[in-house]
């Protein structure tokens, strides 16, 4: 019988031929479809064969930043910052809704609403959640997020779907390295969040009282954030990505971003070494300029006054000059 050592030996060894076998069907099932349903970690997904970027790293892997969004929730749920029990999530650029299903699944949330609003990711978002037999507990819409109710230009991505954002003027200091400005547009409705909460289908479910935000919409974070300053100040905490480059091809400024997300949090914070360092919101334009703007990004959690755990259960406080 093959030992512990001689499997574990094996199983690394074949990794990376397992993953190159894996990209090679992707492509063969490009060729011959245009969506094709997996089993993943995170729920059984159909998802695009024309997406190199989330859906072949699904296909790939059986999973996308799945453990990370399980250990945000799990930090956030044993500091205090979102409940224990029967969680709301707004999950905002949902894309095909892999990061809610995957924690809804996990039993980590009870309900979410998942808003996204491009028409081709929005349609597999709403297959996903009823294939995983979510219905009840997930209300879709389709909408944009923003800063006031409006309709805009979303440019979208040929070959990375989770790459469609939202286009502004970019700000002077910005830089072009995807070839964005050649991309097809459409134009999507936009509403704040706070009108979201007051849709219909939302004021009359119970996910109209949101425990949790977790938002990737491309740079466009921002919008969402100015036009929601009273709902996110009120203590709901919120996962975000964070993407200089992105910020800046949205037309605002790393400045403007900084002091936006001073005026609502007083903390974020960051995992390091799958522990989470708390800093002062007060010096965000610092972690911006870490990130620089050449295209690195973040996951990000913001919160709003002092957890309801000691300090030192689960997260370090460090200095911003220790950075």
């Amino acid at each position: 019988m093959m030992n512990q050592r001689c499997r574990y030996v094996l199983k690394r060894a074949a990794g990376p031929w397992h993953g190159a076998l894996r990209g090679g069907l992707y492509r063969l099932h490009g060729c011959l479809r245009e969506t094709i349903t997996v089993p993943t970690e995170q729920g059984r997904l159909t998802i695009s064969t024309r997406d190199h970027g989330i859906a072949a790293q699904l296909f790939r892997k059986r999973q996308y930043e799945y453990h990370s969004s399980l250990r945000s929730i799990r930090f956030l749920k044993a500091m205090g910052f979102v409940p224990r029990e029967s969680a709301t999530m707004m999950d905002i650029g949902a894309n095909i809704g892999i990061i809610s299903i995957g924690l809804l699944l996990a039993g980590e949330i009870h309900s979410a609403v998942a808003i996204e609003p491009e028409p081709a990711n929005f349609d597999l978002l709403v297959k996903n959640v009823e294939q995983n037999g979510l219905s009840e507990r997930v209300v879709c819409l389709q909408t944009a997020v923003g800063d006031a109710e409006s309709t805009l230009t979303m440019e979208l991505c040929p070959t990375n779907p989770g790459d469609h954002r939202i286009r502004l003027t970019p700000t002077g200091d910005a830089t072009e390295r995807l070839d964005e400005s050649s991309r097809r547009t459409i134009r999507v409705r936009s509403l704040p969040l706070e009108q979201v909460l007051e849709l219909p289908e939302v004021r009359d479910s119970a996910m109209a009282a949101p425990s949790l935000v977790w938002i990737d919409v491309q740079g466009y974070e921002g919008y969402v954030f100015a036009g929601a300053r009273d709902l996110l100040g009120s203590g709901i905490p919120t996962v975000s990505e964070i993407w200089p480059y992105g910020i800046l091809r949205a037309g605002m400024s790393l400045e403007r971003f900084a002091s936006i997300v001073a005026g609502i949090w007083s903390d974020y914070w960051i995992e390091r070494r799958k522990r989470f360092i708390r800093y002062p919101t007060s010096v965000f334009d610092r972690y911006l300029e870490e990130l620089g703007a050449e295209g690195y990004f973040e996951n990000v959690i913001f919160t709003n006054g002092r957890s309801l755990m000691p300090d030192d259960s689960v997260a370090d406080d460090r200095a911003a000059s220790d950075r």
